[in-house]
């Protein structure tokens, strides 16, 4: 009897006990499926999150490259260049100096000058671009200028030239240059750098 009764009451006092663990498992691993799936929903969407900012940032770095692409595609320049005796090659002796002035268009490629000319040896006899660094003799660029007749020691020409894409990299990079020829001087009285100066 009393060993009855002491089985019963532990299963008494256990039943609960186990009904309540296993409970409290139950609640456990559905907390922690919630949880899991929580933690993946949260993953899910910061991934989601994630791609719209790289897609929008790709997006806004394509049309901000094909804007400069247009904008560069149609850049003005201004032109300048300061031409003496001491830049020819090899330097020649005399007192006169040249000017050009003008603007450069890299949508059709027209590079419109003036230049400007003061006391040279006597009237130029010929003139033109050409490519070719600093103290290097270069290429001519295009045909020589069609300076006309009547001209004297100073003077003033205006050119329209249009060049090509190597050409105008050579001027963006200060490898174009100008020249004007004398009777005296007929390789060259005075010589000077091209400068491309973004407007």
């Amino acid at each position: 009897m009393p060993s009855y009764f002491l089985q019963r009451h532990i299963v008494c006092l256990i039943g609960p006990t186990l009904i309540q663990m296993n409970e409290l498992c139950n609640l456990y691993v559905k907390q922690k499926l919630g949880l899991m799936k929580t933690r993946k929903n949260l993953v899910s969407r910061v991934l989601f999150i994630s791609s719209l900012v790289v897609l929008s940032a790709v997006a806004f770095t394509s049309c901000d490259k094909k804007e400069d692409d247009k904008q560069n595609s149609n850049a003005m320049f201004t032109i300048s260049g300061n031409a003496s005796s001491a830049q020819v090659v090899p330097p020649v002796t005399g007192s006169g100096t040249a000017t050009v002035t003008g603007t450069y268009n890299s949508g059709n490629g027209q590079m419109i000058t003036t230049t400007n000319w003061m006391n040279l040896s006597g009237a130029p006899i010929t003139g033109g671009f050409y490519r070719g660094a600093a103290g290097v003799n270069g290429s001519l660029i295009g045909d020589l200028w069609s300076l006309g007749t009547g001209l004297t020691a100073t003077g003033t020409f205006s050119d329209t030239t249009t060049l090509t894409s190597e050409q105008a990299t050579d001027l963006k990079n200060g490898n174009l240059y100008y020249s004007l020829a004398t009777a005296t001087n007929p390789n060259g009285e005075v010589r000077g750098q091209l400068t491309a100066t973004p407007q």
